[in-house]
């Protein structure tokens, strides 16, 4: 699948939220990237969409930063073949240090009233953890309360990835498929209606 087009149709989908908020959303893509990786791009759209979307939701003033970024086989390697990494880094309310260790654990949030003031299930970020683990990836995250958050995705690159892969590949898995989708997110369901 196209690797930038799919990271800038996450930003295009998530800009009217900080437009409304007067938060500045960039990103930041350091080349040489892959023009195409071996993935499940819908597994990477809703993680992405849920990190970008949590980053934006927790951030009353100031940016969103999200970088792309190749790593040497040297650093934070999942393989011999180098990895990718996203990193989303915010301005906003961060995550106090006693609630750190609980984040991706479901039904789990920094504290009751951050549920009350920005909602949520507390399911988002354990969601993409296992999504993530089933790319064979890792999620981390760096916060300070009151500063910012900063989480990376690191993803393994294939040394296919540098080639196009059959068209067969980016078909949409439940095309044609009657399937009921829950969730409480309005942004996730409108991307889940589109697949």
């Amino acid at each position: 699948f196209p690797l930038r087009s799919t990271i800038e149709d996450v930003m295009d989908l998530l800009a009217p939220q900080c437009f409304d908020r007067n938060v500045e959303l960039t990103l930041n893509v350091r080349e040489p990237i892959p023009p195409r990786m071996l993935g499940d791009m819908t597994r990477l759209r809703q993680v992405l969409v849920n990190l970008v979307g949590n980053a934006v939701k927790f951030t009353k003033q100031g940016e969103v930063e999200v970088t792309v970024e190749q790593l040497d086989p040297g650093q934070a390697a999942v393989n011999a073949a180098g990895s990718l990494q996203i990193s989303v880094r915010d301005t906003g309310v961060g995550i106090p240090a006693d609630k750190q260790a609980q984040l991706f654990t479901p039904f789990s949030q920094a504290d009751a009233a951050t549920n009350r003031q920005f909602g949520g299930t507390g399911l988002g970020l354990a969601i993409c953890k296992q999504l993530t683990q089933l790319m064979r990836g890792d999620l981390t995250f760096t916060s300070e309360s009151g500063v910012g958050s900063t989480f990376k995705l690191v993803l393994p690159l294939e040394k296919e990835s540098l080639a196009k892969p059959p068209d067969k590949l980016g078909e949409p898995v439940l095309k044609g498929k009657k399937v009921l989708i829950v969730d409480d997110n309005a942004t996730n369901l409108k991307i889940l209606g589109h697949q």
